[in-house]
């Protein structure tokens, strides 16, 4: 049967296939075929253009969701079982040959992250004596004075809003009045995430679990990063990790070869983010393709 995610900010978009018994939670529906028509072929039209856009139009409430019923009374162009047998035998094959491009992708961008880890180990590792100071000795005092609860963050405002999420910046905020001045770069650090971020503009700090971490003076803020990541532990799930972090003692060199670091490692990374771009790239056109070919299998008109 096909499993649809019906409800909330994956509606639409999150459908699987199975062959097997399976238990499934809420914001689920699972579409069984009647006899005239294989299962694998209602499959491959709910990922087609034509039930994305019949669903989006059928969404509603207050989180965005689709009825079973409505999803029942859904238009669907029916062939004859041979042509559904060969629309399917031909869907399969063109997107197995694409998985099997994407998961070398994905094997590639896992050995960039290694080697990523490997030229932070060498160049940190590789140069002068240095002096071993306890993580929390490198650090200035910070106080924070506001934090913006996430449901305030706005799409688009004056100053960004810098959270222990992924991205970069998370949102935007307009009073100036509580905007995070740094005096210099700092390392933003996400208690529960884990998430290293080095941030060198001012910015108003989101939500919970954004620690700052402003280095002292003998420690360029850059070098400090890219220590941070080298040295990051283990993530133990959803929890504290800054008593972690307090465990951990720096190697500091003299300021001079700290810059010298960072700018072999800025002159690395730079490259390795451009394969990685190009990466990202090649797998986005493999999506499109199949939405392509998904969109001329089943872009005859519809019948009830």
């Amino acid at each position: 049967s096909t499993l649809v995610c019906a409800e909330g900010g994956s509606a639409g978009r999150k459908i699987a296939f199975s062959d097997k018994e399976c238990c499934f939670v809420n914001k689920l529906f699972s579409i069984s075929p009647s006899k005239n028509l294989l299962p694998k072929f209602l499959y491959y039209f709910t990922l087609s253009q034509d039930f994305q856009l019949q669903f989006k139009n059928a969404l509603n409430g207050l989180i965005g969701g689709v009825s079973i019923n409505k999803i029942k009374n859904f238009n669907i162009k029916i062939p004859q079982l041979a042509e559904q047998h060969h629309i399917v035998d031909k869907l399969d094959k063109i997107f197995l040959n694409i998985s099997k491009i994407n998961l070398s992708k994905v094997e590639k961008e896992n050995e960039i992250d290694k080697l990523k880890k490997s030229i932070l180990s060498k160049i940190l590792k590789s140069k002068e004596t240095s002096t071993q100071i306890q993580f929390e000795k490198c650090l200035k005092k910070t106080n924070i004075n506001f934090k913006l609860k996430k449901r305030e963050y706005l799409k688009e405002g004056k100053f960004p809003v810098v959270s222990q999420e992924s991205e970069l910046i998370s949102g935007y905020h307009d009073n100036i009045k509580n905007v995070f001045h740094l005096p210099k770069p700092a390392v933003i650090f996400g208690d529960h995430t884990q998430v290293l971020k080095y941030i060198d503009f001012d910015f108003v700090v989101g939500a919970d679990g954004v620690k700052i971490l402003l280095p002292i003076d003998k420690i360029d803020p850059k070098y400090f990063y890219y220590a941070l990541k080298m040295m990051m532990p283990k993530n133990t799930g959803y929890a504290r990790h800054y008593k972690l972090l307090k465990k951990l003692k720096i190697s500091v060199p003299s300021i001079e070869e700290q810059k010298h670091i960072v700018v072999q490692l800025d002159k690395a990374f730079a490259e390795i983010e451009k394969v990685k771009l190009i990466i990202n790239k090649l797998k986005n056109n493999y999506t499109e393709l199949k939405l392509q070919i998904l969109k001329e299998e089943f872009q005859q008109d519809l019948v009830a």
